[in-house]
């Protein structure tokens, strides 16, 4: 008799249980955006994340979309403040800020209320593992691992530090140029043959270095002065046979009249009690992650196919509303 009353309790157990089942829906996977940077040491490509994250992150957009960290593990925000304050404290002293020495990966979410569209996957790259071939072991590890990472990208950062004279003709540039060229070629090369697309962002940095405002960075910087700029790297993005989109966005994480000299020459600094304020950086993650998911179009279940048309129409309408300073190449 016990045993019959036990048996029954356990099938009522289990019917609870698949009820509850059916009642609540599963979770709808996150969209996955891989991008990765190309760029060598000390053009900017920390300052830049940590001041996108610092500005940007659990903001809302216009669309009330919003990109987070993981939910999961709030104490990834408490980190990231804390390389913030650690960037800030760095620029106040005329050691000035290290080179990154170790990769930091990011996983940053695009929530739609409280389900994750979209998942924006970003590692903050050693540039020297790019440049120095004769480097140790370890440097080379950090090597091999970047070029699967690349590989693996949908959407490609490549960092290029605003030339002096605006020329391209700047050795500075060209050098940046040639490195870019050369691991963009590998990031394209190895979807060629397949359906993947990747989408390419060319972040112009350090505009603070050579102009003193905005306005006259962007009265420089026209359109045409962009594309004469980077003539020979823009034409072979163009060519590319498995090139999904590509634009040019030129920023500053740092920001202007945020520094100030020392004397005797000596490196600026930023001034007391002043903060960064980043330019024109608000569009780099949600156009990356509009067109890292924009060429995704199969192998989606309905509910990932319905949330990525929903994602994708907010997302256009909030690079509308933000109103980000690009060059559009493709």
């Amino acid at each position: 008799m016990v045993f019959l009353l036990a048996r029954a309790m356990q099938r009522l157990r289990d019917a609870t249980t698949n009820i509850s089942r059916v009642g609540r829906p599963s979770k709808i996977p996150p969209l996955p955006v891989f991008a990765e940077f190309i760029g060598e040491c000390c053009v900017g490509k920390t300052t830049l994340l940590t001041m996108m994250q610092e500005f940007y992150i659990d903001k809302p957009l216009p669309s009330k979309l919003c990109l987070s960290m993981r939910a999961d593990d709030p104490r990834e925000a408490v980190r990231e403040g804390q390389r913030a304050a650690s960037l800030h404290k760095e620029l106040s002293t005329e050691d000035g800020l290290a080179s990154t020495v170790a990769e930091r990966r990011t996983d940053y979410f695009l929530y739609a209320g409280d389900a994750a569209a979209a998942q924006l996957q970003v590692c903050d790259s050693v540039g020297q593992a790019l440049t120095k071939v004769d480097s140790p072991a370890d440097r080379s590890k950090l090597y091999e691992r970047y070029k699967e990472r690349l590989c693996r990208a949908n959407v490609v950062w490549l960092v290029v530090r605003c030339p002096s004279d605006v020329s391209e003709n700047d050795p500075q540039l060209k050098n940046d140029i040639r490195l870019g060229q050369r691991y963009r070629r590998a990031a394209l090369s190895a979807h060629a043959g397949t359906a993947q697309r990747v989408s390419v962002v060319i972040l112009i940095t350090k505009l603070d270095a050579v102009f003193d405002s905005a306005q006259r960075a962007q009265e420089t910087l026209t359109e045409s002065a962009i594309r004469k700029m980077l003539s020979e790297l823009i034409g072979m993005i163009e060519a590319s046979e498995v090139l999904h989109s590509a634009v040019v966005m030129p920023v500053s994480a740092i920001g202007f009249a945020t520094l100030t000299a020392q004397a005797g020459g000596s490196r600026a600094t930023l001034r007391p009690g002043g903060r960064c304020q980043p330019f024109n950086v608000q569009g780099v993650m949600p156009w990356s992650i509009l067109h890292g998911i924009l060429p995704q179009e199969t192998g989606l279940t309905v509910r990932q196919s319905e949330m990525r048309s929903r994602v994708i129409t907010m997302l256009e309408a909030d690079l509308r509303e933000l109103n980000p300073w690009m060059c559009k190449i493709r």
